[in-house]
């Protein structure tokens, strides 16, 4: 599919660019940058089916969301709903969450794996009703 008119000349000029010794160097510049690196990792694992959402793992894993929550501490509540986006935002990663709260990013995993730990009857749960529905 061509591309729209209007169009045309600014990929003409940046694809000229791209061929001149400053622009292969910009180019060069830009895909050893970190940026550029996320983004192509990123791509790659979409592409390859591999990025997880982290929000339905814990659904498919845990079963109810309430009943789960009801389980744990605040503490361990509010660092499992941020780092997995129950609350309906995004996913936070350790270390932003870490970030945050003037914390480090061991102390967010300890709270996780604690957390992760007392959830395990739930787990063994769904997955014995996941067994009797076959």
């Amino acid at each position: 599919m061509p591309k729209p008119r209007k169009y045309q000349d600014l990929y003409g000029a940046q694809k000229a660019y791209r061929q001149t010794e400053k622009g292969k160097e910009s180019v060069r510049k830009y895909n050893a940058s970190e940026k550029a690196k996320i983004l192509k990792r990123n791509w790659k694992r979409k592409h390859d089916g591999t990025i997880v959402d982290k929000r339905q793992w814990f659904i498919d894993t845990y079963g109810d969301i309430e009943k789960a929550l009801q389980l744990l501490d605040a503490r361990e509540k509010n660092v499992i709903t941020k780092v997995f986006g129950l609350n309906g935002s995004p996913p936070l990663k350790q270390k932003d969450l870490a970030a945050q709260w003037d914390k480090s990013p061991q102390w967010i995993s300890e709270i996780k794996k604690e957390a992760l730990k007392k959830l395990l009857p739930l787990q063994q749960e769904s997955e014995t009703t996941d067994e009797k529905k076959v």
